[in-house]
């Protein structure tokens, strides 16, 4: 690959550049499984299913936000059924607390955003050969970015604009699409103007619309062995599509020969020197991997997320009035309010 103009080798050495790298290696195969240990870690019999929550939200955005919004009475419920998930997850009762709020729309910012952000600010003085080159592997970040906007749209909902979850629906996806064309449009553009290879930038695009589909949550109100067979595989299609969008890319790209001046920088991926680059796109995949099997249980779990959503979509619409019976609540629940009535 060409370096005439020294960008390449600038990229290669920019401390932004390489935060923005690890900050997605970290969000994509560490946060979603740590971040449920240590907040569960008082709960540990819900570790296991508050990792499959954050799984789902982070492998299958699109039908964890559709859930949270249209699953929730009120904006606040919102913003605790998207972070935390419901009872079955270990989601506490009580509204998610300032300092939580803090941590994470900075997680959502810094290591989803901020990497994306970063190829609006950059690169404008490369040839064309030059700009492709260190543009395309960032490239791959962009699927995560569905789960932030999502995440940081919720909360501002929550905490300033409190719409109606149709309203909230219509508007968090606008933000994304919006989003999705200010993060491509301009290199695409800038890279055109160039003679880059600008088409091959709209693959990250598609994958980002992609994560954006709530795939699994399809009809949740029919409760037939068929419809529930149809939301399986919808589940495993989402995940595997997940894994292609979202982790295959770089561990392709860890296997792909750099040291040809002729590759194809789309497959190009920098590491540093101690980095052994086969042991480390294999992990990069199987992290993937274990978190989409893990999302499928997050979202089709028994009495979870997509049992509860099509009892509120029934109800909604006047199909049924027996919703306790459709959900029973929790054993601690029901112990509470023999406990409440008893005294009064």
């Amino acid at each position: 690959m060409s370096s005439s103009s020294g960008c390449e080798a600038d990229t290669q050495k920019d401390f932004l550049d390489q935060i923005a790298f690890y900050g997605t290696v970290i969000s994509i195969t560490v946060l979603w499984w740590a971040i449920p240990v240590v907040t569960k870690i008082k709960k540990p019999s819900f570790i296991l299913k508050a990792i499959a929550w954050s799984a789902a939200r982070a492998s299958q955005p699109g039908s964890a936000a559709l859930f949270a919004i249209k699953g929730s009475a009120t904006p606040e419920e919102r913003l605790g059924l998207y972070y935390n998930g419901m009872a079955i997850h270990g989601a506490d009762e009580e509204p998610m607390p300032w300092y939580m709020i803090g941590v994470n729309l900075f997680m959502d910012a810094a290591f989803s955003l901020f990497p994306a952000i970063q190829l609006l600010f950059k690169h404008t003085n490369c040839d064309s050969d030059d700009l492709w080159a260190s543009l395309a592997p960032q490239f791959w970040y962009y699927p995560s970015v569905p789960t932030a906007v999502f995440g940081i749209w919720i909360i501002f909902d929550a905490k300033l604009f409190k719409l109606s979850w149709r309203s909230s629906r219509l508007v968090g996806f606008t933000l994304l699409i919006a989003i999705g064309l200010i993060l491509t449009v301009p290199p695409i553009v800038s890279a055109s103007k160039q003679g880059a290879q600008a088409s091959a930038m709209l693959l990250p695009l598609v994958t980002y619309v992609g994560m954006s589909v709530a795939y699994t949550l399809g009809s949740s109100w029919d409760t037939s062995i068929s419809a529930r067979l149809k939301a399986l595989l919808w589940a495993v299609f989402a995940a595997l599509y997940a894994v292609l969008a979202r982790n295959f890319g770089i561990f392709f790209a860890a296997f792909y020969n750099t040291d040809d001046d002729n590759s194809d920088p789309l497959l190009t991926l920098y590491l540093p020197e101690d980095v052994n680059r086969k042991v480390f796109g294999i992990w990069y995949l199987i992290m993937g991997i274990i978190c989409s099997l893990f999302s499928v249980w997050g979202l089709l779990m028994k009495g979870g997320p997509r049992e509860y959503l099509g009892t509120v979509v029934l109800q909604m619409y006047g199909l049924t009035e027996n919703v306790e019976a459709a959900h029973p609540k929790e054993p601690l629940q029901q112990e509470q309010e023999v406990v409440e009535m008893s005294t009064t």
